[in-house]
């Protein structure tokens, strides 16, 4: 059985890395993304009584397709199994994983580190220093600028300095109770 926050920790990571385009249907969000990044192209249940039959699926593939984008449909755990039945019965294969974990921060010891700045207004430094250190071209950087510039709930960007130069970055999206990074 699920734990009783797993949906709210799926639905937190779903407002954390938003897509630019979403469209609701038959107990699915359709994410996408101009093709930047699985999760945010993508099909994804918003409960654990979404189910798939050809017609939800040739919607699916209609809309990805009018997009040119492949049709990726998540299947978390969290569903029932006979949807991962069903999709196998139209010829469909596991062919990845995601893995949400979450826990509780209570516990953890936190402390302020002089290295590390934390805004929370997303700046051009920072999505410039992020594309560069994950070697984005003009284009995928122009793409992740906008997901980074679509997040509706309150956030943090955090940049790990050494020596005058940035050797890390990070985010943080707060949904309600819970952090996603």
């Amino acid at each position: 059985m699920a734990h009783p926050r797993a949906w709210h920790a799926e639905h937190a990571c779903l407002n954390a890395w938003p897509a630019l385009y979403g469209v609701v249907h038959d107990g699915w969000v359709l994410r996408l993304a101009d093709g930047f990044s699985r999760r945010a192209n993508s099909a994804n249940p918003l409960h654990a009584e979404a189910r798939i039959s050809g017609a939800t699926l040739q919607y699916f593939e209609n809309l990805f397709r009018v997009h040119d984008l492949p049709m990726i449909i998540r299947v978390p755990t969290l569903l029932d199994p006979e949807v991962d039945r069903t999709l196998e019965r139209f010829g469909f294969v596991a062919e990845g994983e995601s893995v949400v974990l979450f826990g509780e921060l209570d516990a953890l010891a936190a402390k302020s580190d002089p290295a590390v700045s934390v805004v929370t207004a997303l700046d051009e430094r920072w999505l410039a220093s992020l594309n560069r250190m994950q070697g984005r071209n003009l284009e995928q950087s122009a793409i992740f600028d906008d997901i980074m510039a679509s997040i509706a709930l309150p956030a943090g960007f955090a940049t790990l300095t050494e020596g005058g130069e940035v050797v890390a970055l990070a985010c943080g999206v707060l949904d309600g109770d819970m952090l996603v990074c």
